[in-house]
């Protein structure tokens, strides 16, 4: 009768007959059973409802979690993003390159030199460089015209002393020259270019003079009526 008792005490508690079989045997009294039935019960239910939230997350999570095509996909854009940030770094390096070029070009056009060369037409001119600062060395030169056309290739310049370099011309680039330079009121006379190239800063730089190529005629000692035509050649920046 007591276990019929019990029974019922415990089906009226919402306790299961295999929870109360299993607190029986422990001598409990029919109202500490279903006092301990009703703890285990509250137990497991909250046990549950835990394991049901735990898995729900995991479900969650699971279908969030990403696939192998997602790694690729990420995987891509951090490469994209590695190549945008590699060309950013590439092009400041360019710009500071070429800003430090440009800094240094203003400064080539601040060097001082005096051109002058004499020659017979149909000779080699010899001209002669005078530097004013002994940093600068120049190592060739190029002929051009006022539009920037220019005539023959590089000339290199030689060093005779400090601040004084020569640099030769042969005939046929002197007398092209000299015919694509702008007439000035003096018929015999062109303007023209000499440009000049210098190391500094470990960068190649050049100075622009403007000169004037006269062909004119000098009398021979013996010869007094006979006349050579000669060009001469100045300039000063």
């Amino acid at each position: 009768m007591g276990l019929v008792r019990v029974e019922r005490a415990a089906v009226e508690a919402g306790i299961t007959r295999q929870m109360m079989l299993l607190l029986f045997p422990f001598g409990l009294s029919a109202d500490q059973i279903v006092w301990w039935g009703f703890i285990a019960t509250v137990v497991a239910a909250l046990c549950a409802v835990w394991g049901g939230i735990a898995a729900t997350a995991a479900a969650k999570y699971g279908k969030d979690a990403p696939t192998k095509e997602d790694l690729k996909r990420v995987e891509g854009h951090v490469y994209h993003l590695e190549e945008v940030k590699s060309s950013i770094t590439r092009m400041d390096t360019r710009l500071d390159r070429q800003e430090e070029r440009e800094a240094v070009q203003a400064r080539a056009r601040q060097i001082s030199l005096s051109i002058t060369g004499r020659a017979d037409v149909g000779d080699q001119m010899a001209v002669r460089l005078i530097m004013r600062d002994t940093a600068v060395t120049p190592t060739r030169v190029e002929l051009f015209n006022e539009n920037g056309t220019r005539f023959a290739g590089s000339f290199d310049c030689r060093k005779l002393e400090t601040l004084l370099f020569e640099v030769e011309l042969d005939a046929d680039s002197v007398r092209q020259w000299y015919n694509g330079g702008r007439p000035t009121e003096a018929f015999n006379r062109r303007l023209l270019t000499f440009r000049v190239y210098t190391i500094l800063y470990e960068q190649e730089v050049y100075r622009e003079a403007p000169v004037e190529l006269t062909q004119g005629t000098r009398h021979t000692s013996g010869y007094p009526t006979y006349s050579i035509e000669v060009f001469t050649l100045k300039g000063n920046v």
